[in-house]
């Protein structure tokens, strides 16, 4: 069962790339290939843990997601603590995260 969840993921583009083709999409090909080129230059163990971030947000809702949320924001904030030019990831993803847990609380998600 868990080589399944492996070879899903493996096919399935990561988070952060899909939202970086997102956002070069309609732009023009120097334009697109700057943002692609300092997308690039962020450090892949960073890269690695905010798509591990976002996967975990991605099952919030489900059994355990919330634990798997801190346990991946933990792990963010570890590798950028070594990186203050990274440190604002971090701030994004606790703001992120707490309005994910917020919405589930509002919407009935999950019980107090």
């Amino acid at each position: 069962m868990e080589e399944k969840k492996n070879k899903a993921k493996k096919g399935k583009a990561s988070h952060l790339n899909e939202m970086v083709l997102n956002l070069v999409d309609g732009m023009s090909a120097r334009a697109a290939n700057m943002v692609i080129a300092s997308y690039n230059q962020i450090p892949i163990v960073i890269r690695d843990s905010i798509n591990e971030f976002y996967n975990a947000i991605d099952g919030i809702a489900e059994k355990g997601g919330i634990e798997r949320v801190k346990t991946a924001l933990a792990n963010l904030e570890d590798i950028c603590e070594g990186n203050a030019e990274y440190d604002w990831i971090c701030k994004m993803a606790k703001e992120e995260t707490n309005q994910e847990i917020a919405d589930l609380y509002a919407h009935g998600g999950m019980s107090v």
